[in-house]
């Protein structure tokens, strides 16, 4: 990513409705859970990260030194991330979370063999990832997107790198149709900077609370359509 694209992100993650809905969506799927040591692999600039806390000790890694320091004055602590890929820390966490960010790794199946071996045994990993790849567009271009993912297709590369599917929903599903009807009607439209936009704090907020009733939903069943993924998986 871009610093002009972690700068922007470093304000719109504390308050942009997608960032805080999906803090919702994650704090809700990890309700009644605790872990002794975290590490949120690929944390940006740190304000997720920092909702993680109430489920135990965090550590923050990224390879964009400057999204590192941003997380370090948003009080997170973090490790260099060329450190955390070495053998040091092998069996050390019992929780990785990968926020938006496995989409990013051009070998995922290699990646999370990888954070499967850092993780205790048959300790977890909580990933969110976006959905359905007929909504490619030019905002995947501008953020390095490799794909974007089904219940399929993410469950397949989980199960193959070592992992048991725990839980698994689509999220961001009432805004679904109208984001994908955006999407299809725009693809002539080519743009080189991602779909993240800063909006008037009023129509911030109104959307936030419209997802109330979703997430009240998604707190007892899974979606079976959205913009987006959650995935609780467990090593084995």
């Amino acid at each position: 990513m871009k610093i002009s694209e972690l700068e922007k992100l470093n304000d719109m993650e504390k308050k942009n409705w997608w960032y805080k809905n999906r803090r919702t969506v994650i704090t809700n799927f990890l309700s009644g859970l605790s872990f002794e040591k975290i590490l949120d692999y690929g944390c940006g600039t740190g304000a997720t990260t920092s909702s993680l806390k109430k489920f135990g000790a965090v550590l923050g890694t990224d390879r964009s030194k400057f999204a590192m320091e941003k997380a370090n004055s948003n009080g997170i602590e973090t490790i260099n991330f060329d450190s955390i890929n070495s053998s040091e820390f092998s069996n050390s966490f019992n929780l990785i979370t990968l926020f938006d960010v496995l989409e990013h790794i051009e070998n995922d199946h290699n990646a999370l063999l990888h954070l499967n071996k850092l993780l205790k045994n048959q300790q977890f990993i909580l990933l969110t990832v976006p959905a359905f790849n007929f909504l490619w567009s030019d905002h995947d271009d501008a953020l390095s997107h490799y794909r974007r993912y089904t219940k399929k297709t993410l469950s397949l590369v989980l199960e193959n790198s070592g992992f048991k599917i725990i839980r698994i929903s689509y999220f961001m599903t009432w805004t679904f149709p109208f984001i994908g009807l955006y999407r299809i009607l725009t693809k002539w439209k080519k743009t080189e900077s991602s779909s993240l936009k800063s909006i008037p704090e009023t129509l911030n907020n109104l959307i936030e609370k419209s997802f109330i009733l979703e997430n009240n939903f998604l707190k007892k069943r899974n979606l079976q359509v959205g913009n987006s993924l959650i995935c609780l998986a467990q090593k084995i």
